[in-house]
């Protein structure tokens, strides 16, 4: 089953990368169609070396399950690096947010500077209520770095629209939505 399953997905691939254009539609039936697209996101080159694209230093920001993926890009930043990284995350609580001794270590170590917001509780190493960068702008690299953005689609346009009121370009700011969405 699972063999079938990975050569219906390749095949499909196969046949929309030879028979449509970008952004050309397919529609097989009343609930299913196929669209050319490529993901201009960073998700999958972000951390590759010869790549060029990426300006360092990288500014990650997240909320609630959006931390998982830049956790992962975080740890492979400070392998990677040798410059300067922020990360930005709200969530609920303390008891919410996953990763935080991890992140505490890596901000200890001078790897990463860490910026944590809890909406519902105070905590001396969080700063409290919803995620207000111009608190910390100051201390960020607006104008020299590329910012990533990974949380509920809500939380993201928010973001941007903070990052962007305090000048930083449009592309510079990179995000991958998981689910329907519209562009934003």
């Amino acid at each position: 089953m699972v063999f079938a399953i990975i050569f219906v997905d390749q095949y499909s691939k196969f046949l929309v990368v030879e028979r449509l254009n970008l952004f050309d539609r397919l529609t097989l039936t009343a609930f299913l169609d196929f669209t050319r697209l490529h993901n201009t996101g960073a998700a999958f080159s972000i951390f590759a070396s010869d790549s060029g694209w990426q300006r360092w230093p990288l500014t990650l920001i997240s909320a609630g399950v959006g931390l998982t993926p830049m956790q992962a890009m975080l740890e492979s930043l400070v392998v990677s690096s040798g410059a300067d990284n922020y990360f930005l995350h709200a969530c609920e609580n303390v008891a919410q947010h996953s990763f935080k001794k991890r992140q505490t270590d890596l901000a200890q170590q001078g790897k990463v500077s860490n910026h944590i917001w809890y909406k519902s509780e105070s905590d001396e190493s969080a700063l409290h209520g919803f995620m207000d960068i111009s608190t910390i702008a100051d201390q960020l690299p607006l104008t020299e770095a590329d910012f990533y953005l990974c949380g509920p689609v809500g939380f993201m346009q928010f973001a941007k629209q903070q990052l962007v009121t305090l000048g930083v370009e449009n592309d510079c700011i990179h995000y991958e939505v998981f689910g329907p969405h519209e562009s934003f």
